[in-house]
């Protein structure tokens, strides 16, 4: 990102925040007649990181370090308005920067590996671009407005868009990169869009969405992206009966997909969504469903016929605490019906993408966690791949240090067979990048402030 651009964005975004904090003071000063009190709130949490990734390794052991600082202010200028911002500021250094491993396997991330790539000179990013920081990224990650008009709500800016009521796997959510187990992740991506919604009767709402970006949010402006095909939409009607919370939706994927061949195109799909969650004696339950359906519904490129096997997506699991023990459990099952069986037809190029966080199709999440004393927690949490036999392992221990400080250390140890998912080393020969390691292990310590 550019220095001076950096600079610029955000002092637009802090004069925006002290603007809203003058306006809030200056509404709620008795001295200024004829105006209404403004709530206005700020808060948010800063968070930093520090491990060790790729170890044991023949290179030798990477160190890394990364900091996270998140902004959230809350505004509510009448009864029936209201707007949040979320501004966030990031730093990554070493193996904690995905940018330095992606160019450490040989994957351009900057002009000046695809220059290199092309033909041209041969030169590091920092050489071509001496007034860039490629450590650090400052955003407005969600910027929205609501306005309320009884039964009917009107969203827009750029929001978060999560539909889906399942933990790890969210099939029927398709606005945003594909999430996964990353313990440095808290957020769901912003994405700019018109959300309406209506509250017919008790019980009963339905929800719309209309996007303006595709799902993998790249930074790239096109005008095939403001092509109607390429807009990507969403309907949800959704009910409760009893204890449990349903609903069906429709919506239409767009996503710009790029393969490590070189090819890129938009790619646009139809799904045909259901989703649950309730309760059944101590343990909650919830389920979601995507189907994939056919190329020729609204115009997608998707396969032609349709079946099932393939084109569905499930996940469906439970949490609750055990009787007596105290302990926290939950376990997800995520079939993906597009994956393949075999770890030789793995395509990693879904991971770049967003369009998946796995390659495989089978997989199941297990997590456990207790409370020891008043201030400290032990988890450990597991997702396998039950096609291949790998697996990652997350323990995690924290203290809470006070009310709003938190003290964390953790791991991600993958295993798995040669081949495997979890074991991480794929022949990308094919691509001229030779054998590449993506789930190196990695352990980390860290601090969170809550303000």
């Amino acid at each position: 990102m550019n220095r001076t651009g950096t600079s610029s964005t955000l002092r637009t975004a802090l004069a925006a925040v002290l603007l809203g904090c003058a306006g809030a003071a200056a509404a709620q000063d008795p001295g200024s007649p004829g105006t209404a009190p403004e709530p206005f709130t700020v808060y948010g949490y800063v968070r930093v990181l520090s491990g060790a990734y790729g170890f044991p390794a023949p290179e030798g052991t990477l160190s890394g370090a990364a900091l996270r600082v998140r902004l959230k202010a809350d505004w509510e200028p009448a009864e029936n308005l209201a707007f949040r911002l979320e501004a966030d500021y990031g730093a990554s250094f070493g193996g904690s920067s995905d940018p330095a491993r992606l160019a450490g396997y040989g994957i351009p991330t900057y002009l000046g590996s695809v220059l290199e790539a092309l033909g041209g000179p041969s030169s590091e990013a920092g050489d071509l671009y001496p007034y860039e920081d490629f450590h650090s990224t400052f955003s407005v990650d969600h910027a929205y407005s609501r306005v309320n008009f009884g039964s009917f709500d009107l969203a827009f800016g750029k929001m978060p868009i999560a539909w889906g009521t399942a933990y790890v796997f969210n099939p029927t959510a398709r606005t945003a990169p594909a999430g996964g187990l990353d313990p440095a992740s808290e957020e769901t991506p912003g994405i700019l869009a018109l959300a309406p919604s209506l509250a017919p009767g008790p019980g009963l709402s339905i929800q719309a969405y209309l996007a303006f970006q595709d799902r993998g949010l790249r930074g790239a402006s096109t005008l095939e992206e403001g092509r109607p095909e390429n807009l990507p939409f969403g309907i949800k009607v959704q009910g409760v009966i009893g204890s449990f919370d349903l609903s069906a939706s429709f919506l239409r994927e767009v996503i710009w997909a790029e393969t490590l061949a070189g090819t890129a195109s938009f790619r646009r799909r139809a799904w045909a969504g259901l989703d649950f969650a309730g309760a059944l004696g101590p343990f909650g339950v919830y389920g979601e469903a995507a189907l994939g359906l056919p190329s020729s519904v609204l115009s997608g490129t998707g396969p032609e016929d349709l079946d099932p096997a393939r084109d569905l997506e499930i996940s469906a699991g439970f949490d609750g605490i055990l009787p007596g023990l105290g302990v926290e459990v939950r376990g997800e099952y995520h079939y993906r019906g597009s994956g393949p069986t075999r770890p030789g037809d793995y395509d990693p190029s879904i991971l770049l993408s967003g369009a998946s966080s796995v390659l495989g199709r089978h997989y199941v999440f297990l997590h456990a966690s207790r409370t020891l004393g008043d201030w400290w927690t032990l988890s450990f949490a597991s997702l396998a791949n039950a096609g291949d036999g790998s697996w990652i392992l997350l323990p995690r221990i924290s203290r809470e240090a006070g009310g709003n400080l938190e003290i964390e250390a953790g791991a991600v140890l993958p295993f798995g067979p040669a081949g495997s998912e979890f074991d991480g080393r794929r022949d990308l020969s094919a691509y001229g990048l030779g054998t590449v390691d993506l789930t190196e292990p990695s352990v980390f310590a860290g601090l969170r402030m809550s303000f």
